[in-house]
């Protein structure tokens, strides 16, 4: 299906996944001297994916020619923000793994709440199509 909920939907799925292994990572680097930790701008990574990147792109004809391929690095780059929790540690490091572990279990959260979405419009999609074919 490529209706705009369900690409909408999957692009969140999408970022969510980014945001994940972005603190993951500042977890991994919780006792590496000087490291900031990172953060996605889900919000506003979200309305930029959905202005111009694949939902925006839909390739609606064969003839149309291919949506450009986009980087994940260039656009993870652009909405990639320094969140230093700690700013007065002794090594420089940043990550505080209370919050951030916070982050992980809100972010886990979220994904899991969007995917129970996109998970219940297919089923009705496979509901109808059920209902269709015995008619």
């Amino acid at each position: 299906m490529s209706d705009p909920v369900n690409l909408s939907l999957r692009a969140a799925l999408d970022l969510r996944y980014q945001r994940h292994e972005m603190l993951a990572n500042n977890l991994a680097n919780a006792d590496t001297p000087g490291f900031q930790p990172t953060d996605l701008e889900f919000e506003g990574a979200l309305q930029r994916e959905l202005a111009g990147g694949t939902a925006a792109l839909a390739r609606t004809n064969p003839a149309h020619l291919p949506a450009p391929a986009t980087t994940g690095s260039d656009s993870e780059l652009q909405n990639t923000v320094e969140r230093p929790d700690v700013t007065d540690s002794l090594d420089g490091n940043g990550v505080d793994s209370d919050k951030e572990l916070a982050r992980v279990a809100d972010n886990s959260l979220q994904f899991k709440a969007a995917l129970e979405v996109l998970r219940r419009r297919y089923g009705v999609v496979k509901q109808v199509l059920t209902d269709m074919s015995r008619v």
